[in-house]
């Protein structure tokens, strides 16, 4: 009897529908580029931040997945908790994964980066690197791979 119990469960299973579906996409889901140009725009126009350098960024971070992780960096922009928790308290942003305080976190982070020095590459720098290694490079005229991806791909971006 257990036997036929459990050909019957096997059986039944492999004809329903599962929702690995729901599971998989939650894992890919991406930002589609309309949605994406929405919210750069408008919060490009509050920090006074190209929302094509934006877009840029949030290409090469998580290829416009929103559920995108790497160790502590979440979201679009890749933006850490750890160390944003208190910029994210002060911009009310509860959920790093919302397209829209995700990308308001990493632009407010970019605006202090910007104050520094207004050099797009040495923001860039700082934003993908550690402090003392971004300067490090900075200081001998060192420009990285990333910062000049960013900046191209901005150029595209506005060209397009």
């Amino acid at each position: 009897m257990k036997k036929k119990i459990m050909a019957f469960v096997l059986v039944l299973s492999m004809l329903m529908p599962t929702k690995v579906f729901a599971e998989e996409t939650n894992d890919n889901k991406t930002i589609t580029t309309e949605e994406l140009k929405t919210i750069t725009e408008e919060v490009g126009q509050i920090y006074n931040i190209d929302p094509e350098l934006l877009q840029a960024i949030c290409e090469t971070e998580s290829h416009q997945k929103i559920y995108a992780e790497n160790d502590t960096c979440k979201g679009l922009m890749q933006v850490s908790v750890k160390w944003h928790k208190n910029r994210m308290e002060k911009l009310g942003v509860t959920d790093i994964y919302d397209p829209y305080g995700n990308i308001l976190v990493a632009a407010d982070f970019l605006s202090d980066l910007y104050k520094e020095n207004p050099d797009t590459y040495y923001v860039l720098m700082r934003y993908n690197m550690e402090i003392k290694t971004a300067n490090e490079l900075y200081a001998k005229g060192e420009i990285t791979k990333y910062a000049k991806k960013i900046v191209k791909r901005t150029e595209e971006l506005k060209n397009s």
